[in-house]
């Protein structure tokens, strides 16, 4: 009985083309880690991330109040109003 190269197993009960598939599962995996490392060490990538995603979410609750601003801006303006008044007497 002739055995093919896929057919011939290991020691370990492993045929060829399972040692085979193992290993490219393994390349796959990582790939995926080498991936996800490499991301985590981008800061700059990672602060430019972080940026844009509180620019939207205060983006987006400022239309949800547009009052706010306003009454922050008020705030300021009565501030500065104080400290001049007190700056002259």
């Amino acid at each position: 009985m002739k055995t093919t190269h896929d057919e011939a197993s290991d020691p370990a009960g492993l045929s060829r083309r399972a040692l085979e598939d193992e290993i490219a599962s393994t390349r796959a995996d990582l790939g995926e880690t080498v991936d996800a490392l490499a991301s985590r060490l981008d800061v700059k990538g990672r602060a430019r991330e972080s940026v844009t995603t509180a620019t939207h979410r205060t983006a987006e609750r400022m239309r949800a109040r547009p009052w706010v601003p306003a009454a922050a801006a008020g705030v300021v303006a009565a501030v500065a109003v104080l400290v001049l008044w007190r700056r002259h007497r």
